[in-house]
């Protein structure tokens, strides 16, 4: 189940690891990370919770072509370089992207992210899954890419609700 949700997400944002993200501190994207944990429901993911986290809805653009549609939600947050991607549907899923200052620094990323979310619980567990980071406490599943390139390295944690089977 892992793979699926790490793999609908992939599909459904591969534009945004060229993006122009700014650079974000690895405490920030921890703590849209646990924004995003709390939000992640099993039918849905909570806006009203996000706003109660000073998250507010945006959108996406490009200089030559204007707003860009997208089957997304795109969020953001006064005085952070922080995107949150917001994917509806049968499995829900709250995605957290931000640039990195290097490659190296998604260790202490993937850190700050078990510190955030160990504190509000200290059942979630940090594997690796090939390449990947993941932070579980089912029904909760948070995963952590490096995507991006060496120039614009940048880090895509999907956060999802791995519940029953729904019909």
């Amino acid at each position: 189940m892992i793979r699926i949700l790490s793999a609908a997400v992939i599909a459904a944002v591969p534009a945004l690891a060229s993006a122009q993200l700014g650079r974000s501190a690895h405490e920030a994207v921890a703590e849209a990370v646990a924004d995003c944990w709390g939000a992640v429901e099993a039918q849905a993911v909570s806006r009203t919770a996000l706003a109660a986290k000073g998250w507010r809805a945006g959108s996406i653009t490009d200089s030559k072509l204007g707003e860009v549609e997208t089957p997304l939600e795109v969020y953001g947050k006064s005085g952070s370089d922080v995107v949150l991607m917001l994917m509806s549907g049968k499995s829900p899923i709250c995605t957290v992207m931000s640039r990195v200052s290097s490659a190296a620094d998604v260790s202490l990323v993937a850190q700050a992210i078990r510190r955030r979310l160990t504190a509000g619980d200290p059942q979630v567990n940090t594997a690796r899954s090939g390449n990947d980071i993941v932070f579980i406490a089912l029904p909760k599943v948070a995963i952590l890419d490096a995507t991006g390139t060496k120039a614009k390295p940048t880090v895509r944690i999907s956060v999802g609700f791995q519940g029953a089977e729904r019909g």
